[in-house]
């Protein structure tokens, strides 16, 4: 007997009923309807007129001597006394032998399909071929639910005129070079082996992976969890996507994240559903956080590792900094590259979507040695490939210049009411840089929630004396939020940067062209990665800034920790590429 159909004789009458109402919406039926826990009725549309079928669920025995045969006769023609469908149909996940089948047949007088057992698990292989991994319809609802949230909802979407290159853009997915790092304790030096997703999807130990800001860290833990719904065969795994909105949230408790993000989505608290699933946690970078909270969110992950057999994978912008990678337990190490030529290349085709575009943009890109002095990341390239086919963009030398492009080309296209026409490309900007630097500065890079973003920025611009009235300003920034490009709600609540580069970006340009006297900030905390990039996108901004990069190198000179030393290696070539560009 085919093991899969034997499985549903195991299914409650209520989980019975889940299976079979999810199977008569994908089947078109309209107006599904239950008052009482084992009957359905739906309808169907033939013609011009409309036909109703009761369904009736039964999951008792149909054959043998230990059939109740008498009291279901007697429920079916209630159930249809009390419906008068047009057609009626049992449903069991039993098998129904003959003589049963037939003294049912004789005993009404009106017409009964029956779905037994094994029609029953052909109708589910055939809408829901990942059921039987699972053996638990609610996976399957789950699955569904994530594989719908990881899809790129990027916030570029919104920029009006660029929407469809903004599609096409988030429809790109390069396949990333990831090595695993190896000690090699022979020669105490360290291995790097190319490895794919995959390869990391099925480890049995948890993992690390490092990568520069915009490497496509986040795109590569939601392709990990989509691999996992897709590759397993026996395993009953939820992959579950913290990100650090909903960590932060949930007062850095792992527990709390997952439960929230499983709430009326799988049934079971948190124990029950960790015996009857495998767990794959996916946390999405923890960098911001305070360094005993990053500590606290490992060893809640080592606990539940160890405790529960939990796997996890989790990313950062770099694996040796901080003292937080002491706490590791029993992982393997991952690196996240750069993209290469040849990444780019396929890249650039896919966007441009011609080749002679495509050339002509690397061959830009080569003549100005952007390709061998910045990292281009998905990110940066995807800014690069929005800007070059507008006029008057020159392809940029730092990566300043690339998000400066960028900055001109979305800010400019912004329109909604002639009402708006008053907040100009200046009054934008600020907005940005004014909130990119408060959040960083005063706020643990913790963003606001939209009602105090709203009333932060109705009173900044109060005691600016601004000219544009307070509820064109408050409109304004509604729709700013929503429709920038750079802004996106988090959790339904929280204003967020779409990506962290983008703060460290307009916070370079509050401090470059309003409050000069920060500079200094920006050197003390060079070491910090919270602030490094913001110096380097500061350093970007200038075509002459000799004193800077001095103090910067008295600064990495004075690095005293290991830690320090390692976010002095990260950030000084950016840093002096960036200082060299200018220069020339």
């Amino acid at each position: 007997m085919n093991k899969k159909a034997n499985q549903l004789e195991t299914l409650s009458i209520l989980r019975l009923k889940e299976v079979v109402f999810s199977l008569l919406e994908k089947e078109g039926y309209k107006n599904l309807k239950s008052n009482q826990v084992n009957i359905i009725t739906g309808e169907t549309k033939e013609g011009l007129s409309v036909l109703t079928t009761t369904f009736y669920l039964y999951q008792k025995t149909l054959s043998g001597n230990n059939v109740e045969a008498k009291e279901l006769i007697e429920k079916l023609k209630l159930a249809h006394k009390a419906s008068n469908p047009n057609s009626m149909m049992l449903i069991s996940g039993f098998s129904i032998s003959k003589s049963v089948e037939s003294t049912i047949n004789l005993a009404i007088n009106f017409n009964l399909e029956i779905m037994q057992r094994e029609s029953l698990s052909d109708l589910i292989e055939s809408h829901f071929p990942n059921f039987w991994m699972y053996e638990n319809f609610d996976l399957v609802s789950y699955e569904k639910y994530f594989l719908e949230e990881m899809v790129e909802k990027s916030a570029l979407l919104n920029i009006q005129g660029l929407e469809s290159k903004a599609k096409r853009l988030i429809e790109i997915y390069v396949k990333p070079r990831i090595f695993e790092i190896k000690s090699d304790l022979e020669s105490n030096s360290t291995q790097l082996n190319r490895v794919q997703e995959i390869d990391i999807m099925k480890r049995t130990k948890s993992c690390v992976i490092e990568g520069d800001t915009g490497s496509g860290k986040s795109t590569l833990l939601k392709e990990i969890g989509r691999l996992q719904i897709e590759e397993q065969q026996d395993l009953k795994t939820l992959p579950i996507f913290i990100s650090p909105i909903l960590l932060f949230n949930s007062d850095f408790n792992i527990q709390t994240a997952s439960t929230k993000l499983l709430k009326d989505r799988v049934p079971g608290d948190w124990n029950e559903i960790i015996q009857s699933y495998n767990i794959l946690l996916l946390i999405d970078n923890i960098d911001d956080f305070e360094e005993n909270e990053q500590i606290g969110v490992v060893e809640q992950l080592n606990h539940l590792s160890k405790s529960k057999n939990i796997r996890y994978i989790l990313t950062t912008r770099s694996i040796k900094t901080g003292k937080i990678s002491s706490y590791y337990e029993d992982v393997s190490f991952f690196q996240l590259r750069k993209f290469n030529d040849t990444q780019i290349k396929e890249f650039t085709s896919r966007f441009f979507n011609d080749n002679g575009i495509s050339s002509d943009l690397i061959d830009a890109l080569e003549d100005h040695r952007i390709l061998e002095r910045l990292p281009l990341t998905p990110l940066s390239l995807s800014l690069i490939a929005l800007v070059y086919e507008k006029e008057n963009y020159e392809i940029p030398a730092t990566i300043s210049d690339i998000y400066d492009n960028f900055n001109q080309l979305i800010l400019g296209k912004i329109t909604a009411t002639k009402k708006f026409d008053i907040i100009d490309f200046n009054f934008r900007e600020r907005i940005l840089s004014v909130y990119a630097l408060e959040i960083l500065q005063n706020n643990n890079g913790r963003p606001f929630s939209k009602i105090n973003f709203v009333k932060y920025f109705k009173e900044y611009f109060e005691a600016k004396s601004s000219s544009v009235a307070t509820e064109v300003i408050e409109e304004f920034l509604h729709f700013f939020i929503d429709n920038s490009g750079i802004l996106k709600i988090e959790e339904e609540e929280y204003v967020n940067f779409s990506h962290k580069s983008f703060l460290e970006y307009y916070a370079s340009l509050e401090i470059f062209k309003h409050k000069r006297n920060l500079e200094k900030d920006l050197v003390d905390n060079f070491l910090d990665l919270n602030w490094q990039n913001v110096a380097i996108f500061f350093a970007g901004q200038s075509k002459d800034m000799p004193d800077f990069l001095i103090n910067i190198i008295a600064k990495v000179k004075g690095a005293s920790k290991l830690e320090e030393h390692n976010n002095a290696i990260l950030g000084a070539r950016l840093f002096i590429a960036s200082f060299i560009s200018n220069r020339q």
